[in-house]
């Protein structure tokens, strides 16, 4: 093989590692925020945000199963090679929205859990249960995750992608369960006025409708790979010094 073969089929070869290493990565990110978002939702279900029924102890294994599934992705992501695809995305577009996520949560659902415990009024809809998990998961696990997130994207850190691709696919599903569940408990004869049923509705809409466009905009980013002659000269003189 003469030398500019071997030169193409390096350039080629690195390509297709390339490729499959940045795949590798986007379908471990799209694992771990689908295993967050069903971790979030049947662990709301087995915790008590639905009536106890049949299907209890299947709400059970799926929180387990997702919760272990998100502990593993996490210790498998390439954190570098994320950083280095995201960090050419919307950097400070992700990262003010993430910490206005936050601080919107703490406010809906702080408000109204320190305004029960001055009062010693239960907090609306708390009807039979005996806690409101909803406010534990969001107020202790949410809220923070999103300030830390968006916190860490604006320092150009890998961890902050990594919680922000997760945060942004569960704000982007909560629109349609939202909606799915408002429709459902009105159809059960649970009676809301009509600011409390279009209300969350179009603004759950509006902040999914705002995490996809982060969300998308941060897959499309262009890998920062060196590419051409001078990435392959560059990777060449890498593994030359790997050798040594």
């Amino acid at each position: 093989m003469t030398e500019q073969g071997r030169h193409f089929a390096r350039r080629h070869r690195r390509w297709w590692q390339r490729l499959i290493v940045g795949t590798g990565t986007l379908a471990t990110v799209a694992c771990l925020s689908t295993s967050g978002f069903v971790l979030y939702v049947y662990g709301s279900a087995a915790l008590g945000t639905v009536a106890y029924n049949r299907l209890f102890p299947v709400y059970v294994a799926l929180f387990s199963a997702s919760l272990f599934a998100v502990a593993r992705l996490l210790a498998t992501v390439d954190r570098t090679e994320l950083s280095d695809r995201c960090d050419t995305g919307p950097r400070r577009g992700v990262g003010v929205f993430l910490l206005l996520s936050g601080a919107v949560t703490a406010l809906v659902w702080g408000v109204p859990m320190v305004a029960a415990a001055v009062t010693g009024v239960p907090t609306d809809r708390l009807d039979s249960y005996t806690t409101d998990v909803t406010y534990v998961l969001d107020l202790a696990i949410i809220t923070p995750a999103a300030l830390l997130a968006g916190a860490l994207i604006l320092r150009r850190k890998a961890t902050g992608h990594l919680l922000a691709l997760s945060l942004l696919v569960l704000e982007a599903m909560l629109a349609p369960l939202i909606v799915a569940q408002t429709v459902s408990q009105l159809a059960a004869g649970v009676t809301f006025t009509p600011a409390e049923v279009v209300g969350p509705m179009v603004g759950f809409v509006v902040i999914a409708g705002a995490a996809l466009w982060f969300l998308i905009g941060l897959l499309r980013a262009p890998d920062t790979a060196p590419t051409g002659h001078a990435g392959a000269h560059q990777a060449d003189a890498v593994a030359v010094g790997g050798l040594r």
